[in-house]
């Protein structure tokens, strides 16, 4: 056979040839292996698609079976044999009651050499009766400086006693009560520019003392059933003197019936009143007959109240019968939110040597005040809750005054250092406003003012009588251990005549703060830490009287 060849495959089998020549040596290089590994990211092997063909596989089956059962009850009586027992009565447990002490003793000393000292002791707990007594003695044992910076001695003392009972019974509850009081002071307010500057003060020249012996008692009824009748009678006695011989013996009988009538209460008080007043040179005997009918009517919405006050005066001074008209009107307004009120009512003030002392004891010794008549009082105002825990209250009130007392300054003694009554027709203007405030169970707050506007027929100022007056009274009980009480009062400009120049002065307001604290140790054991008159000012309540300044009064408290 001849096998031809032609340049075209010639040609073809030269470039194959150098094809695989070029494969061989890529492949020879490839053989050898890198030591050097880059890793970018971990593997992660993932099917990029496929396509599910089933989720289980499935065996058909053609056998059936059928399930029959077939059963039968044979019913046989079991004799049970079973006992009631009773359940016992669970026992009540009542609220624990905190525990009670039968005394309380209470000692302190302050600077001033001002010693104190309080006992109380009283029954425990009790349905049928109560019974206790109450002792106490306060007193300072210091010199004041006056303007001039004279010391003059300004000591004083305080003591009380007294003891107490109540009956309960099952309609009426009675009551006593005897005590005794005393008062020690000094007239230590002297007019320095009258002294010479060699001038001695003796305690004896300046002392004063007021002693008071006392008794009361009395029942009243305790019905709940409001058509039943209700009634109270009280006696009260007291013997009232002083360090010169002034002597006041008092007795009132005071008592009142009421009854509900349909949707009315009618009622009646009644009241009778002896003083007998002896100084040194005169003897006034007055005596006092009160009657005080009344109707009053209350709805949902709205309460009146109509009466009649009658009083007869039989003095050895003069005689007269005053009669006041008593009517008034409550209505709510907006719920318990707003209640307004209005009203008209007249009443007669006495003035016993006792009260008159109580006020100012550095007047002249057995000084004796006409009664003051308040012929008419009117009034309006408003009352109400601003919420649970706040209440509020403010009113106006336009008041007629006959013989309305004040205190001036009298150049009648050597010192010059007491004052005089006198009296003089007023007719007063008060704006009264109170809130009171508890946002905590442990924190108060109590704000009350008033404030005063005069019109005097023939003195020129109402002599120490101040234009405005504030209490703020805060309390704070932390965890029943620590107790803190904070009051701030401010008592507005009053008038004084001076006793040189015989012109009128103007005395400053007077402003003070005071803080008690008691730290609860224990149940029977407390420690208390008085302060007074933390703006250690100087102020003057009465003229030419200055007060002390801080005080600060600590102690203990011990229940047993």
């Amino acid at each position: 056979m001849n096998v031809k060849y032609s340049n075209k495959n010639t040609a073809f089998r030269f470039f194959f040839c150098i094809c695989y020549l070029i494969a061989g040596l890529e492949l020879l290089n490839a053989q050898e292996l890198r030591k050097e590994v880059y890793v970018i990211s971990s593997y992660r092997p993932e099917i990029a698609d496929a396509e599910k063909l089933g989720f289980m596989p499935l065996i058909p089956d053609t056998f059936s079976m059928g399930t029959s059962i077939d059963y039968s009850i044979l019913p046989s009586r079991l004799k049970s044999d079973f006992t009631l027992r009773p359940i016992k009565p669970a026992k009540m447990v009542g609220t624990p009651l905190d525990k009670l002490y039968n005394s309380c003793l209470k000692i302190g000393v302050g600077n001033y050499l001002t010693p104190m000292l309080e006992y109380s002791i009283q029954n425990l707990r009790s349905k049928e009766y109560t019974i206790g007594a109450y002792a106490m003695h306060k007193s300072s044992h210091t010199e004041i400086s006056l303007a001039d910076g004279t010391e003059v001695p300004a000591g004083y003392g305080r003591n009380e006693l007294l003891a107490y009972g109540k009956r309960f019974y099952k309609d009426i509850n009675l009551f006593a009560e005897v005590g005794a009081k005393t008062h020690k002071l000094r007239y230590y307010g002297l007019n320095t520019e009258i002294l010479a500057d060699t001038f001695d003060v003796e305690t004896g020249d300046i002392k004063q003392s007021f002693y008071t012996i006392y008794g009361k008692a009395g029942l009243l009824s305790t019905r709940p059933d409001s058509n039943k009748l209700s009634y109270s009678l009280m006696l009260t006695g007291d013997y009232f003197w002083d360090h010169f011989k002034n002597k006041e013996p008092h007795v009132n009988i005071s008592s009142s019936l009421s009854h509900h009538i349909n949707s009315f209460i009618v009622g009646l008080e009644g009241a009778y009143d002896h003083l007998n007043f002896k100084n040194s040179v005169d003897t006034t005997d007055q005596s006092i007959v009160a009657f005080y009918p009344f109707v009053k009517k209350r709805k949902e919405e709205w309460q009146i109240n109509l009466g009649i006050h009658i009083n007869i005066l039989n003095s050895t001074i003069y005689d007269s019968v005053y009669i006041y008209p008593d009517a008034s009107i409550r209505i709510r307004a907006i719920d318990d939110a707003l209640f307004g009120f209005f009203g008209i009512t007249g009443y007669l003030e006495q003035n016993s040597y006792q009260s008159v002392t109580t006020e100012n004891p550095y007047i002249i010794p057995g000084f004796h005040a006409r009664n003051t008549n308040h012929s008419y009082v009117i009034y309006a105002g408003i009352e109400g809750y601003l919420s649970s825990k706040a209440s509020y209250k403010f009113d106006v009130s336009f008041e007629a005054m006959e013989d309305m007392i004040f205190f001036l300054n009298s150049d009648s003694t050597p010192l010059q250092n007491q004052f005089e009554l006198i009296t003089d027709d007023a007719d007063l203007i008060k704006y009264h406003g109170e809130i009171n405030w508890a946002p905590l169970s442990f924190l108060s707050f109590f704000l009350k003012s008033n404030y005063y506007s005069y019109k005097l027929y023939a003195e020129d100022k109402p002599w120490h009588r101040p234009a405005f007056e504030l209490l703020f009274t805060t309390r704070y009980n932390f965890k029943e251990k620590v107790y803190a009480d904070l009051d701030f009062i401010t008592i507005g400009k009053r008038y004084a005549r001076s006793l040189n120049t015989n012109q009128t002065k103007e005395l400053d307001p007077i402003y003070d703060l005071n803080l008690r604290l008691e730290y609860k140790y224990s149940n029977v054991l407390s420690i208390f830490l008085h302060f007074y008159n933390l703006t250690t000012k100087q102020y003057y309540l009465w003229d030419q009287y200055p007060v002390q300044r801080l005080n600060v009064l600590a102690g203990i408290c011990y229940k047993f």
